[in-house]
């Protein structure tokens, strides 16, 4: 289990999720490490304005839509997969749960894999 505070997102260039830990020394994230897969038990889903105001603007992407976690794991336990979470900023002006077609902010149990986004279980914050 990796503990500290943790944004994730997704890394089009590499084709897998970047994982970013805040340094308090340095006051900001830095890269931390890459992987496949991750499971989380907990997480916010963060889209920073400025962001996605500068992707319509430009027609250009840039990160900035995390996954925002406390801890994560690169094993996969066995959970059944509810649905899956997706983010587009021509689209939405957040995450959405596939299924419903409704904004998500957080989420419990939350699977990275084959570079999608799942939740075994769902919640407004």
């Amino acid at each position: 289990m990796h503990q500290g505070k943790f944004r994730i997102y997704r890394n089009l260039h590499k084709k897998c999720f970047s994982i970013q830990k805040y340094d308090a020394s340095k006051r900001g994230y830095r890269l931390y490490a890459h992987e496949k897969e991750i499971y989380i038990p907990a997480a916010d889903f963060k889209v920073y304005a400025a962001g996605r105001k500068k992707v319509l603007l430009e027609k250009s992407k840039n990160v900035h839509a995390f996954i925002i976690c406390n801890e994560y794991l690169t094993s996969l336990p066995k959970k059944r997969i509810l649905s899956e979470i997706y983010y587009n900023p021509y689209l939405c002006e957040s995450f959405v749960r596939k299924d419903l077609g409704t904004p998500i902010f957080y989420a419990t149990q939350v699977v990275l894999k084959e570079n999608k986004c799942y939740f075994a279980d769902a919640a407004k914050k």
